[in-house]
């Protein structure tokens, strides 16, 4: 990665503007995807250690990674890497189509929902549902994951998610409340994508945080995650934003 920079801002001082550069650089090699998820999943022997946890691999005939953000694609490259003695499929949903050997992956939409969004959520929801028994099922999830799938509700509309979403980011509503929000009206948030997983062996999630704080349930609108808020959150928020005429069908779902 080529990094630029602003003299006006460095200065002439040729030391100091490298040792700025070297600090930058040394951010971006820290939070890299690809190399994030190998610092933190390893594989040794018949384990694999995930966080300084085992996750026993004798009994796991295959590997399935469910992917979800804008830095998924990585992050499913990295898992993929660690089992080439293994079978590994399964489905990402990230900002553009992209190449991961063994894996699909598909685009949807951005920061608001669109048809593709639906596709993805389907996808992924129907990966989900077919892993067995004897499959590890890796769940590798990012900031951006919330607008990449959407599958609505019953009661509402794809036309809904968008207005309700382009309410939200229009009325300066914090990433929080939007995801709240979207964890009531939605099918494959808010742990629902766990829930499809029911019949996996062993589940593992890796989650990349872009949430100030680390609310699991907030990245990505936790679809692995249990959802920490309830319907009268959700109805607070638009109270507060002055938003609940926004989407009739919405408001009404959530009351």
């Amino acid at each position: 990665m080529s990094v630029s920079y602003d003299p006006a801002v460095l200065g002439a001082d040729p030391v100091r503007r490298h040792a700025v550069m070297d600090v930058v650089r040394a951010g971006i090699d820290a939070v890299e995807p690809f190399a994030a998820v190998r610092r933190t999943v390893q594989r040794e022997g018949t384990a694999l250690v995930v966080g300084g946890e085992e996750v026993d691999l004798v009994a796991v005939a295959g590997v399935r990674v469910i992917g979800l953000g804008k830095a998924s694609v990585a992050m499913a490259s990295a898992i993929e890497s660690l089992f080439p003695d293994l079978p590994v499929q399964g489905t990402v949903v990230a900002t553009e189509a992209a190449e991961v050997p063994r894996l699909r992956v598909l685009s949807g939409g951005h920061p608001v929902p669109d048809e593709s969004s639906v596709r993805g959520a389907e996808a992924l929801m129907e990966e989900a549902s077919r892993a067995g028994p004897d499959e590890l099922v890796v769940f590798a999830l990012s900031g951006g994951g919330s607008a990449l799938v959407t599958l609505p509700l019953p009661g509402l509309t794809l036309g809904d998610m968008q207005a309700i979403t382009d309410a939200l980011l229009r009325s300066g509503a914090t990433i929080e409340e939007l995801n709240i929000v979207r964890k009531h009206i939605d099918g494959i948030k808010g742990g629902r994508l766990l829930e499809a997983a029911a019949h996996a062996g062993t589940i593992v999630t890796l989650i990349l945080s872009d949430v100030v704080g680390n609310r699991l349930d907030i990245v990505a609108s936790g679809p692995t995650m249990p959802d920490a808020s309830n319907f009268a959150d959700a109805l607070e928020v638009l109270h507060d934003h002055d938003l609940s005429g926004a989407s009739p069908n919405v408001t009404a779902l959530l009351k």
